[in-house]
């Protein structure tokens, strides 16, 4: 799953801009947990979180 999310978003920057946006929202919303799962696999599947320390 995450192998496709990854393609997906290196190919859709539109997408990548609104799952943000949704994890965005959620915070919001108060659904964190939510929130951190959006935001863990987009920088999983971009950055990594080795490169963001």
């Amino acid at each position: 799953m995450q192998e496709i999310l990854r393609r997906r978003l290196s190919r859709e920057p539109d997408f990548a801009g609104n799952l943000l946006g949704e994890a965005v929202d959620c915070l919001l919303r108060n659904e964190v947990v939510v929130a951190q799962l959006l935001l863990r696999d987009i920088t999983n599947c971009t950055v990594g979180f080795p490169a963001l320390a």
